[in-house]
């Protein structure tokens, strides 16, 4: 997930590398650095889903609980496929 406590390069390397290692294991991977209500610049200027810039707020941990949920319901339909 995005943070304004790190640069944004610095989480897709770290996204890369756990996509990369979820690859290898045969494990689904939902990136929230990717797909995530929490955007840094969005939330450098205005706290909204988070409190601080990293931790997520209600809304965001909402925003996001409701996102991985679908992602997973995803992975669960393309195993019955």
């Amino acid at each position: 997930m995005q943070t304004v406590k790190v640069s944004d390069e610095q989480i897709k390397r770290a996204g890369d590398l756990i996509e990369i290692s979820g690859k290898a294991l045969g494990c689904g991977v939902i990136r929230l650095d990717k797909d995530s209500c929490v955007r840094s610049k969005d939330e450098s200027v205005k706290k909204v889903y988070t409190y601080d810039g990293t931790h997520t707020s209600e809304q965001g941990a909402e925003c996001n609980g409701r996102l991985v949920a679908r992602r997973v319901c995803e992975m669960i339909c393309q195993l019955d496929n």
